[in-house]
């Protein structure tokens, strides 16, 4: 057990364990890179027989349900697709000892990717950290060493030499123990200095061929494959990481609803690199036959796919995924591939996951009902108007993404087929009158995104027959005026996104209507105004938290044709409509749009007792409001957005306690118009840490009351004031950031003085500011610009020769005319 934390010796050792347990079994897999369940089985029955057992069921009949094990499985790694494994293991157990048997997997902190392991009944996980120098020396020669016990002088010098010039430069985890281990042992040992040589070079270990081998050997499937994928699937500033979390979905990889996805570690790339292949798409382009992952890059003349993509030699392809240029992205290009090869098709019969958007495609071929494999298809962004019949063969189809296809008119009759589908995106898709009514047969369906569907009439009878449906999207679907009772039978629903209120009476109707849908976490309330213009609404006997006690995201819509409407609006009722739609304290995130009161509710002015636990807040164009909520006493904030609020001149949150800490993810001011200073008063230092802090439309504001530390700042079209501000607070706050992105600036000819003093600036991005006509000859001064990104600048003429030739900086451009290189 040498490389284990005394944690795990001590639970496998503890007196209550020995007098608790019948049999203790310690199971070591460090020597298997992958997760046998039937060597498993056999140890276990081997340890319970006292000898080694081929025929575990006789070793069944001997122990049967007479004693009470634990077990610990230490070093495998199980991942998500290995599963039908652990059932069987499960399985297996559930037959053998008494209740109260425990099962105790032992996995290792960095490359855990087992943590659903703990939903299983009986099975208990422990993660390990570094471990102490000595341990891991062992593990090292233990896998590096056929016999650790034999080991000639010579080898073991060279090892302990290693240990010492490696130890400094990384942790001690015992999964690199094995790893540095398992290179020695596949290498002559006449070459063992020269390897660590180069794996003691820390600055290229990440480019150390068997370094990478042996990482993927070790590396969890589900993170391998998670970082494979993140290089694969297109990420932009438009969909975010969305179709990337819906190709886990689609591969059975776990994650959290809105995960922070980090970018994938050097190592992990260089890694990978070699499992996919990236090539810039031309018809004559030739991709290697052992290629299983195709990453195509294509710009504005790409008119068709590679001919040998048709052809049988590359026919073992399980993802292809189109990737548009940079520009085309910001300018919102297609690519102009307009058809499929019919045998394109037929012959990738392999392919799980297809990626296609933003082509010019109108249909697909009949072909692709061959795809039987496929798990994740895209075609967003398409021209595509109707979808084969054969497309609904494919059973095993578990995301079909059709968002933005705007001439898409009709979808298959037997789409009830796709009996795997659990995602489908139809956003935007504004031809789309109906659904087929078999869509109600997709029994696995658990999304459904309609939103901007702007002729659809009605939901089809019947669809409350969709059972496993958690997410409902029906925003901006104009159309469907009719709600009909099938959503208040809808009982499983979580997430439901455009509400709309047509022909309720009063806002206890409201809530009344919302009863049955007890287990919503989110909603979004439409038309709100409608109950705002009734004389008769007054306090509900019972408010929103009543009916929906595990709520967590809240967004209240009001709409107005124009801002005589919100003028006209009783500022009474309005308040009382808000009153009532109080939610639980347990809230997370709430958005209130168009609002015309002019004063906030009780539950809105007491937010420390009320919404106790709000992370995220939007108030969006409520016009009529003078001063924002107390949100400084809001400890859990991380993200507020604060726009179109034209009467606020001065900002507060309202600090009451002084020596407090506010740290904020994100700060949007935007569109306010009279705003002319941001001020805390009150005594005590507040401390303010805001990552990213975003001023967009702001043209009186000039005036801060504080010193806040911002990493990065957006500032977005007119802002004016604030660039001929001088304030010392002003200087302060943009010396120290790392990022500054300036965007749609008309008032910029040059960039101002105030950045001369920045001298941490990493990142520099200036997008369509058409009166900027040069960059000055001091950003050069500026030794820590490691970014440089210039677009749509129409006037933009001159850059310094010694920025276009610092080999430290990424110098990009695109959309300036008149700028020569």
């Amino acid at each position: 057990m040498a490389g284990k934390t005394s944690i795990g010796r001590m639970v496998y050792h503890h007196p209550w364990v020995c007098e608790h347990f019948d049999r203790r079994v310690w199971i070591d897999g460090s020597k298997f890179s992958s997760f046998d369940v039937m060597w498993v089985i056999k140890e276990f029955a081997g340890w319970i027989a006292g000898a080694p057992c081929e025929d575990i069921w006789l070793s069944y009949d001997r122990f049967g349900r007479s004693d009470r094990y634990f077990l610990i499985i230490d070093d495998f790694v199980i991942g998500l697709d290995e599963q039908d494994k652990l059932n069987q293991l499960e399985h297996f157990l559930l037959l053998v000892g008494e209740p109260g048997s425990i099962v105790m997997f032992i996995v290792d902190d960095d490359l855990d990717g087992s943590s659903y392991l703990c939903s299983r009944h009986g099975f208990l996980r422990y993660k390990i950290d570094t471990i102490s120098k000595d341990n891991w020396v062992k593990l090292l020669m233990r896998h590096a060493l056929s016999h650790p016990d034999q080991a000639r002088v010579e080898e073991e010098r060279m090892l302990d030499s290693f240990v010492h010039r490696i130890h400094d430069p990384i942790d001690l985890y015992p999964v690199l123990a094995k790893m540095f281990g398992s290179i020695f042992r596949y290498t002559e040992t006449s070459r063992w200095q020269e390897e660590i040589d180069s794996l003691c070079r820390t600055e290229q270990i990440e480019h150390n061929q068997h370094f990478n081998l042996m990482f993927l050997h070790y590396l969890s499937p589900i993170i391998a494959r998670s970082c494979l994928y993140q290089l694969l699937i297109p990420q932009d500033y438009i969909s975010g990481y969305a179709d990337l979390l819906h190709v886990l979905v689609a591969e059975g990889i776990p994650h959290k609803e809105n995960m922070d996805i980090p970018p994938s570690v050097e190592w992990i790339n260089n890694a990978l690199g070699r499992f996919y292949f990236r090539m810039r798409v031309g018809r004559d382009s030739t991709i290697p036959q052992q290629c299983l992952h195709l990453h195509l890059l294509v710009d504005s003349r790409t008119s068709a796919f590679p001919t040998s993509l048709s052809a049988k030699v590359n026919n073992k392809l399980r993802t292809l995924s189109l990737h548009r240029e940079e520009e085309m992205v910001l300018k919102q290009q297609p690519c102009q591939i307009t058809d499929i090869s019919a045998t394109m098709f037929a012959n990738l019969i392999h392919l799980r996951i297809l990626h296609l958007g933003a082509t010019r495609i109108q249909q697909l071929p009949h072909t692709v009902g061959k795809l039987l494999n496929l798990r994740y298809l895209n075609l967003s962004k398409s021209e595509i108007q109707v979808l084969p019949v054969s497309l609904c063969n494919l059973g095993n189809l578990r995301v079909l993404n059709l968002a933005w296809c705007e001439k898409l008119w009709r979808l298959p009759r037997r789409i009830h087929n796709l009996r795997s589908l659990q995602i489908m995106k139809l956003a935007f898709c504004a031809r789309l009158q109906r659904l087929p009514k078999s869509i109600t047969g997709l029994a696995n369906l658990q999304e459904l995104d309609l939103e901007g569907c702007h002729d659809l009439i009605e939901l089809p009878e019947n669809f409350h027959n969709l059972r496993k449906l958690t997410y409902l999207n029906i925003i901006k679907c104009r159309s469907l005026t009719r709600m009909t009772d099938e959503l208040e039978q809808m009982h499983n629903l979580q997430m439901l996104f455009g509400y709309p209120i047509n022909t309720i009476s009063s806002i206890k109707d409201v809530i009344s209507e919302l009863q049955s849908l007890r287990g919503l976490e989110k909603l979004d309330l439409l038309n709100l105004q409608i109950v705002s213009k009734l004389k008769d609404a007054s306090t509900p006997p019972m408010l929103l938290q009543d009916v929906l006690p595990k709520l967590k995201h809240l967004a209240l819509h009001w709409k107005w044709d124009n801002m005589n409407d919100v003028e006209k609006a009783s500022d009474v009722t309005s308040l009382q409509v808000l009153e009532g739609l109080q939610p639980n304290i347990y809230l997370s995130k709430l958005e209130i749009i168009s609002y015309a009161g002019k004063e906030f509710p009780i539950w809105m002015n007491d937010v420390a007792l009320f919404l106790y636990n709000l992370r995220e807040i939007r108030l969006v164009n409520l016009r009529r409001c003078e001063r924002l909520p107390q949100l400084g006493e809001l400890v859990n904030l991380k993200i507020v957005e604060i726009s179109g609020m034209d009467l606020i001149t001065v900002a507060t949150f309202h600090i009451r306690y002084p020596g407090r800490i506010i740290m904020l993810d994100k700060l949007i001011f935007s569109e306010m118009p009279q705003l002319e200073k941001w001020e805390e008063p009150g005594e005590g230092n507040v401390e303010w840490y805001i990552e990213e802090l975003t001023l967009m439309q702001c043209p009186k504001f000039k005036i801060w009351e504080f010193y806040p530390i911002v990493r990065k700042l957006n500032i977005w079209l007119n802002n004016e004031m604030l660039w001929r501000c001088q304030s010392v607070v002003w200087q302060r706050l943009i010396s120290r950031i790392d990022e500054l992105t300036i965007v749609g600036c008309q008032e910029l000819m040059c960039l101002p003085q105030v950045i001369r003093s920045n001298r941490w600036v990493i990142q520099l991005t200036i997008i369509r500011c058409n009166k900027l006509i040069s960059i000055p000859d001091w950003l050069v001064e500026i030794g820590s610009l490691k970014s440089l990104f210039i677009s749509g600048c129409t006037e933009l003429s001159y850059i310094p020769p010694q920025l276009k030739t610092r080999s430290d900086l990424l110098l990009q451009h695109s959309g300036c005319p008149k700028l020569r290189f």
